[in-house]
């Protein structure tokens, strides 16, 4: 589907260069076209968007909230804190971890510790649904979980920068930070995206979306 996506940007010139797309969102630079265009253009080729998402206005963007905050940019995440498994094995404390840690650029000392529990299930089970109730990975969650309610470390201010990379993708937010470690730096191949809109796709609208 991206490279469908690519072709139809690829249709109009300024779309092309103003538009950044990444999994089923869509970065516009307003300097170049209006997010409203981007929208008419995809319609024109049977694909719909949800209506466009200002980021300084609170919006979902690569899987994080993003608002302003005291006038600045700011990034969270996009969901509350999931609950451990009540059934525990190496699968479900696999899922758990990769929830916590999924699509976020930054998180601090909050991948270690999803590692260090992984870990651990593997130490007490030989099987990927083997049931365990052992006392020290049982302690390890509720640590970690607790840890996470008081003070999750996914979150920190947003930086749109001039890059020189070509594509916004998962390495350059984790390369992106920028003198604190919950900083992300935005780049587009030298287009800088703030105030972007986002044009994310509607797959369960008529069946048809981008993704």
């Amino acid at each position: 589907m991206k490279a469908v996506v690519r072709l139809v940007m690829a249709q109009d010139a300024a779309v092309e260069r103003a538009v950044c797309p990444y999994v089923d969102d869509l970065l516009v630079d307003e300097a170049v076209v209006s997010a409203e265009h981007v929208v008419e253009h995809f319609e024109r080729f049977g694909l719909e968007c949800k209506p466009p998402a200002r980021a300084e206005d609170g919006a979902r963007m690569l899987g994080l909230h993003v608002r302003r905050v005291a006038g600045e940019l700011r990034w969270s995440r996009d969901s509350a804190v999931p609950d451990p498994p009540d059934r525990v094995t190496r699968r479900s404390v696999f899922a758990w971890c990769g929830k916590l840690v999924a699509h976020l650029p930054v998180c601090g000392w909050l991948r270690p510790a999803a590692a260090w529990v992984k870990r651990r299930a593997n130490a007490v089970t030989r099987g990927w649904d083997d049931v365990t109730t052992d006392a020290l990975l049982q302690s390890q969650i509720s640590h970690v979980h607790s840890r996470l309610l008081a003070a999750d470390p996914a979150r920190g201010p947003v930086v749109l920068d001039r890059g020189s990379g070509n594509r916004l993708d998962r390495r350059q937010l984790d390369r992106g930070w920028s003198g604190h470690r919950d900083t992300v730096r935005w780049r587009d191949g030298g287009r800088l995206m703030a105030p972007a809109r986002r044009c994310r796709s509607d797959p369960h609208k008529h069946g048809r979306g981008l993704i």
